[in-house]
């Protein structure tokens, strides 16, 4: 069942975008930035490699483009994890991944 629903979900929310596609900003503003190298100069930030593990990370360019979105729209830690799920253009800003950023929430 898992199987069909993430293939029903890569299909849907990609074709669903196609219908607000000439009104998304971000579109137009992802080309003006290299984001696979903002990437490699902010990918010695993230390492927890250590013996004490870690929460695993996110691709680097994932989190570079949710603080892009954050700032862009004037978002909270929580509006920006809402929003994520919620909007199909900051989706496919995304690049659709399979885990969202989320609100890292103090325990």
């Amino acid at each position: 069942m898992y199987v069909i629903m993430s293939s029903l979900r890569d299909f849907s929310i990609p074709e669903a975008y196609k219908q607000i596609r000439s009104m998304d900003t971000l579109a137009s503003l992802e080309p003006m930035v290299d984001w696979n190298s903002l990437g490699s100069m902010v990918s010695v930030l993230f390492k927890n490699n250590t013996e004490k593990g870690g929460r695993p990370n996110f691709h680097e360019v994932t989190m570079i483009k949710t603080l892009f979105i954050q700032e862009l729209y004037g978002l909270s830690d929580e509006a920006t994890e809402r929003e994520l799920y919620d909007r199909i253009s900051f989706r496919h800003f995304l690049r659709y991944p399979d885990k969202m950023p989320d609100a890292c929430k103090p325990g």
